[in-house]
Formats: structure tokens, C-alpha cells, sequence
């Protein structure tokens, strides 16, 4: 668990990076045009009426998905139980992807109906912040196990 604690090169998270980056940016520009938004999306940028939004690796999801995979290891670990133990191991990465891309969908939303500026306010910066109070304690529910269950 120790390797976890340490930085990780960007030459070895880059093509994550770039791949998270991908995946945030085609399921963004798909959930909007369900909500009935017109948006254009080209690799990494997502074009609305209000403006150009480019996914950043920072918006990229790698944080939360390493921190998720991270804590869902150790509740894994400290898991009696071995089916949720495999569920809380298959959960972990698209638990993090899912939650980045309903961050990076509820700024472009913002966006579209505030326009640019939102993203320079707290609201961004907290947006990051929330991935890991929705997704760690998912992960925690998850691998908690009942006290009955233990009688």
C-alpha cells in the first residue's frame, strides 16, 4: 500500500491522462444530446453555445480514480466478506470514471446555462473535490459489512 503514497511520473500517467480525458469528453457530449443540447465534441474539446470547454488532464478523473482504486484496495483488504470484496474491485474504476463524468456534464450544464465564467469560480474547483465525497463513500458502503451478519 505504500506504492500508493508515492508520485507517479506523468510519462507513466500521461496516456491515462489523455485516455480519461477521451472517454469524459464522448460521454459528456452524448449526455448532452440527450438533454437536448447541441454540442460538437473533437478530441478533448467540447464546443456548446456558450462556449469551448477543453478537458484538462486535471478534469481528466485521474485523482479520483486513483484515489478510489486506492481506498477501495484497503476496504477490500479489511473486507470479511469475498463477494463484496470482488464487487468492491470491479466497482473501483468505473465508479471514478462515472463520477468524473458527471462532474465535468454538471460544469458544461453550468456553462450552458451561466456561461463561461463558472469556471472561475469555486464551483470548479469544488466540483473536483465532490468526486471523492460520492465515490469513496460508495466504496465504503459497499465493503462495510452487518453487524448481524457477524452473530
Amino acid at each position: 500500500m505504500l506504492m500508493f503514497t508515492l508520485p507517479i511520473p506523468l510519462t507513466f500517467t500521461e496516456s491515462i491522462h489523455l485516455a480519461l480525458r477521451h472517454i469524459a469528453t464522448d460521454s459528456v457530449g452524448w449526455l448532452l444530446h440527450r438533454v437536448g443540447i447541441p454540442n460538437f465534441t473533437s478530441g478533448t474539446l467540447i464546443e456548446i453555445s456558450n462556449g469551448s470547454l477543453q478537458v484538462a488532464d486535471a478534469c481528466s478523473g485521474f485523482s479520483t480514480l486513483y484515489a478510489t482504486v486506492t481506498v477501495a484496495i484497503l476496504t477490500a483488504y479489511f473486507c470479511p466478506n469475498l463477494v463484496r470484496r470482488i464487487i468492491i474491485l470491479l466497482i473501483a474504476i468505473p465508479l471514478a470514471i462515472g463520477v468524473n463524468i458527471i462532474r465535468v456534464f454538471i460544469l458544461t450544464l453550468l456553462v450552458h446555462w451561466i456561461g463561461l465564467d463558472v469556471l472561475h469560480t469555486y464551483a470548479h474547483q469544488l466540483s473536483g473535490l465532490l468526486t471523492f465525497v460520492v465515490a469513496l463513500p460508495i466504496i465504503f458502503w459497499i465493503g462495510q459489512t452487518s453487524t448481524e451478519a457477524k452473530s
